[in-house]
Formats: structure tokens, C-alpha cells, sequence
């Protein structure tokens, strides 16, 4: 992990807290019903809390190839361990933000909401995992082209937590493919399977594949 100044970790912790209490607060919003609170936590309470969560974590802990880092270790090797912090943040992101919304749905709602709580639950994790990892490979290969990570972080905190509103217009249309991946289009598991999960694999080999090659070409886009 990166070392970072005091007042630095501070207002990290700080953000992080408020998205903690920010998502809890949203979940505990009551709706007409549980699935209303359920699309609005992919489609805002997600984007907005848990997103931002995530790409300040993922800045905190990832390696930046340097000469002096690159004279130790491959870029491989700083490729493979700042992967691996990445999934280990996105599976905490969507850890929290799962755990967050299966707490106070009951809380809210009543026990009734338990019946179909294990199956919500499980698509809404699979949704907010590929949400955090897509963006967050994103902003990596983004980085890693030589983008700063604080305008990187601020141009996609901008687009994908603003974009729900701004596009309010346009009765989902855009919105649905901006947020592909975790859009609620149905809970079926064939229907989130053959339009989301599949078309996701084939953009995390795409993306992993460009994040390395752009990886391996450090130096050179350096130079």
C-alpha cells in the first residue's frame, strides 16, 4: 500500500465513513416497496456511496510503476498485486453494500421482505461486484495511460454518480447502458446471466488484456 500523509489518511477515512453511513441511510429511505429500494440502490445509493468507496480504496493501496519500483520488480509482478487489491476491494465494496441492504430491508419493511431476501441479495452482490471491478479496471487502465488518479477518480465519481440524473430525461434509455452491467433490468438468473454476466466477461478480458499491455508499456508511455 501506498504511503500517504496523515491529513491525507484522515479525510480518506473520512469519505469512506461517510459513504458507509450515506449507503445505510439511503437503505433505510422507505420506498412502496422493497424492489423500489432495491433498483435504488444500483442504479443511486450504489454509484454514490459504494462506487466512491471503492476508487478511493483502490488509489489508496495500488502501486504506481515507477523507475525506482520497476528496477526491483516486473511489471507483472506490480500488475498482479495491485489485481489483487483491486478484487480484494471490490469484494469488500460489495461485502458492505450487500450486508448494508440486507440488515435494514427487515428493519424497514417487515419480515415479510425475508422470503425473497436470499435471492435479492446474491443478484444484488453479483451486480454490485461487476459495477465496482468494471469501473475500477477502468480508472486503472485510465491511470495507467497517464491520467492523474485524482481526475481520473473525479471524472468517473462524475459521470456514473450524476449520470442517473442527468439522463432522468431520457426514462432510462441511456442509463440502461450506462450502467450495463448492474442496471436492474430483471432478477431472473437466465435473464442477468445472458445480459449482463456474459457480456461482463467478455469486457473484464478485454479490459484485464489492455490494463496489462498498457501495464507492460509503463516506461515507454512515460517516456
Amino acid at each position: 500500500m501506498k504511503r500517504h500523509s496523515k491529513s491525507v489518511r484522515w479525510m480518506m477515512a473520512a469519505m469512506l465513513v461517510v459513504s458507509i453511513l450515506y449507503t445505510i441511510s439511503s437503505c433505510l429511505q422507505r420506498w412502496p416497496s422493497a424492489m423500489v429500494s432495491y433498483n435504488q440502490m444500483l442504479t443511486e445509493t450504489s454509484t454514490r456511496a459504494l462506487l466512491p468507496m471503492c476508487l478511493i480504496l483502490l488509489f489508496v493501496g495500488s502501486c504506481q510503476p515507477t523507475a525506482l519500483l520497476l528496477a526491483r520488480r516486473s511489471t507483472r509482478s506490480i500488475f498482479a498485486t495491485n489485481l489483487a487489491w483491486l478484487v480484494l476491494v471490490v469484494a469488500g465494496c460489495t461485502l458492505i453494500g450487500t450486508a448494508v441492504f440486507g440488515v435494514t430491508m427487515p428493519l424497514v419493511y417487515g419480515p415479510k421482505v425475508l422470503q425473497g431476501m436470499p435471492h435479492m441479495l446474491l443478484v444484488l452482490a453479483v451486480r454490485v461486484f461487476m459495477m465496482c471491478l468494471s469501473v475500477s479496471l477502468v480508472a486503472v487502465l485510465v491511470v495507467t495511460l497517464g491520467v492523474r488518479w485524482p481526475v481520473a477518480v473525479a471524472v468517473l465519481l462524475a459521470v456514473f454518480t450524476l449520470g442517473n440524473w442527468v439522463l432522468t430525461a431520457f426514462a432510462g434509455t441511456v442509463s440502461r447502458y450506462l450502467y450495463f452491467f448492474w442496471y436492474p433490468i430483471g432478477d431472473d438468473w437466465p435473464v442477468v446471466v445472458v445480459n449482463q454476466v456474459v457480456p461482463f466477461v467478455g469486457f473484464l478480458i478485454v479490459v484485464v488484456a489492455a490494463d496489462l499491455f498498457a501495464f507492460s508499456r509503463f516506461d515507454h508511455l512515460e517516456g
